[in-house]
């Protein structure tokens, strides 16, 4: 899959530190409205001054603040908005923790697991020792979840993850009908899985 989008790119506009700009942020840099009347021109005291059609400036402030210099050529001024643009491309996540590092490995660049909610530090421990190029503790790491990831949420569900938040110290609660409470047998294999992977 990852190989199959990698060609998928576009052209974003975002700030100078490569924030994500919204139409409202170009809307508003622009000028067009929006803006904010000090409390002085509505409670009509002297010395407050309107300009530019009707925006208000403060005393001793006459038009727009002149916009400073962009601090590269691939910067672009729109308004008091300075922008770039930036070349983005479609981004896989992973879905199944039991398979997170052979996920990255083949080019994901992140995941969301349901196996996080009981286990939120040992799903991060695979993704910052894959980061971090330690292949070899991520595949331990990774070896360490697999079995419980795979019968908890893939076996047993969300009744399977709820008691497993439960039982490592979050709250999970109880599955809503028409999903079934877990037997107590099913509470045995969960807490026998979660007993190694504890936060």
């Amino acid at each position: 899959m990852v190989q199959g989008t990698r060609h998928v790119k576009r052209s974003a506009t975002v700030t100078e530190t490569f924030d994500a700009v919204t139409p409202r942020m170009l809307k508003a840099g622009t000028g067009n409205g929006g803006e904010l009347v000090p409390v002085a021109v509505l409670a009509g005291e002297a010395g407050s001054t309107c300009v530019d059609g009707g925006r208000a400036s403060p005393p001793g402030r006459t038009g727009e603040t002149p916009a400073l210099p962009p601090s590269s050529s691939a910067v672009t001024i729109v308004g008091s908005l300075k922008t770039r643009q930036k070349e983005v491309g479609f981004q896989v996540l992973v879905g199944a923790a039991h398979k997170l590092q052979s996920s990255l490995d083949a080019g994901a660049v992140g995941g969301i697991l349901a196996f996080a909610c009981p286990a939120p530090t040992a799903c991060y421990e695979i993704y910052t020792a894959w980061k971090e190029g330690d292949h070899e503790l991520a595949h331990t790491k990774q070896e360490r979840i697999a079995t419980a990831s795979e019968k908890v949420v893939g076996g047993l569900g969300i009744p399977g993850v709820k008691y497993a938040m439960d039982f490592n110290g979050y709250y999970g609660g109880i599955a809503r009908l028409p999903l079934l409470p877990l037997t107590t047998e099913m509470k045995d294999e969960v807490e026998r899985l979660i007993a190694g992977i504890r936060n």
